[in-house]
């Protein structure tokens, strides 16, 4: 079962946490690395969360805990492991 309406709801959180910087960058306003850290990290962590969470019925995502959140919002190793291309070995290297 494909919870499409809880995958677009994080999809939405997502994309406005990455305007939200995107919009401070363009502004130029003071934006330190720990700031970007964690505006980038929200917006990972709501991508997390619509794969992770993509079948999990409505009825257990309104009584989640705080062990599935910290859980479904890390980044899926599936995911993760497809995240940087392999490398392929040069030719006489």
């Amino acid at each position: 079962m494909f919870n499409r309406s809880l995958v677009k709801r994080q999809l939405e959180e997502a994309r406005e946490q990455i305007e939200d910087l995107e919009g401070r960058l363009k502004s130029r306003s003071r934006l330190n690395e720990a700031e970007f850290e964690i505006l980038l990290g929200h917006a990972y962590h709501h991508l997390n969360f619509a794969w992770n969470c993509r079948n999990v019925p409505e009825k257990v995502y309104r009584s989640l805990t705080s062990a599935q959140f910290r859980k479904w919002g890390r980044v899926p190793l599936r995911v993760a492991e497809n995240m940087v291309p392999k490398t392929r070995k040069r030719r006489g290297a």
